[in-house]
């Protein structure tokens, strides 16, 4: 198999008891779940499921990550998606694989959005995942109108293949946008792993899954084929449940708020957990996750 489909619940365990069990409802392909050793606790045995610890004794563990160490990890997730970044990093340099695939781990499957992925890498992108809007984003952003969409990181994958790697702490930077030629170029992102994204474009083509026949530059579609395989309950619910765990002591504290809230809804309606934080009035969302079959995983109406 030359793909690899992965995704990480440092800090926040409890998120897997909704992203598993919808995955495998909806997949036959492994999913490789990362994560230090306490947060693997619980994870359901089973053959498509591969818990992979990062822990100073990796001796312990079936599957381990060499050469990745818990501590360098660790203190990144302390500053939120350095950690993350970190983790990328590494994925990208010491995978064997053509394919890398990532799932966010407080997303929902209701179909098998996954295989959409793969199939347009298979079938030649560079680049696969919902739109991220530039010209028409909704970030008050003018000074990255002219730039093409990239594709949002909850359900993408890429061909690794075509990134050419100097260093991991070089890559590291690209992957948080962070880098002093994108600065001298006056190339600006709007989020996470979107530097990168940029150089894949130069190298091939990338299949905007949400909305496939709008070209490089459109609007992302919540009524495609693809959208309705997956259900996000809000942004930024991982560094909540990371905050509420007690991590996460450099995050912001005006994203450590909006984290909060975003885990609140996610474990009040998925984890039937009242936390004590406070929610926003109920609304469409809310009243999607009351729809919710956890059992098929499906959206029923009621």
């Amino acid at each position: 198999m030359n793909r690899f489909i992965w995704t990480e619940i440092f800090n926040c365990g409890a998120l897997a008891k909704v992203l598993i069990p919808s995955y495998l409802n909806h997949h036959d392909d492994p999913i490789h779940v990362f994560g230090f050793p306490n947060d693997l606790v619980g994870l359901p045995s089973h053959e498509l499921i591969i818990p992979v610890a990062v822990s100073q004794d990796n001796g312990q563990h079936a599957v381990s990550c060499p050469g990745l160490s818990e501590e360098y990890l660790r203190a990144g997730f302390e500053s939120g998606h350095l950690g993350t970044a970190r983790l990328w990093a590494y994925l990208v340099i010491s995978r064997p694989e053509r394919y890398l695939i990532h799932i966010d781990s407080d997303i929902i499957f209701l179909g098998d959005a996954v295989n959409d992925v793969v199939r347009a890498l298979e079938g030649g992108a560079v680049l696969a995942g919902p739109r991220r809007m530039y010209r028409l984003n909704q970030n008050n952003r003018d000074d990255v109108r002219d730039f093409n969409d990239c594709v949002h990181t909850y359900c993408f994958g890429f061909d690794r293949e075509q990134l050419r790697v100097r260093s991991e702490w070089g890559l590291v930077r690209q992957i948080r946008g962070q880098t002093l030629l994108g600065r001298i170029r006056n190339q600006r992102v709007l989020d996470f792993f979107d530097t990168i994204s940029f150089k894949l474009m130069t190298r091939g083509e990338v299949a905007y899954l949400d909305s496939p026949d709008v070209g490089q530059s459109g609007e992302s579609s919540v009524k495609s084929q693809f959208s309705r395989k997956i259900l996000e309950v809000r942004s930024a619910v991982g560094t909540g449940c990371a905050v509420f765990n007690g991590y996460g002591e450099s995050v912001p504290d005006t994203y450590k708020r909006y984290a909060l809230e975003s885990f609140s809804i996610f474990a009040f309606y998925l984890l039937d957990l009242e936390t004590g934080i406070s929610r926003p009035q109920p609304g469409e969302l809310e009243e999607k996750l009351l729809k919710l079959d956890r059992k098929n995983w499906r959206l029923e109406d009621k």
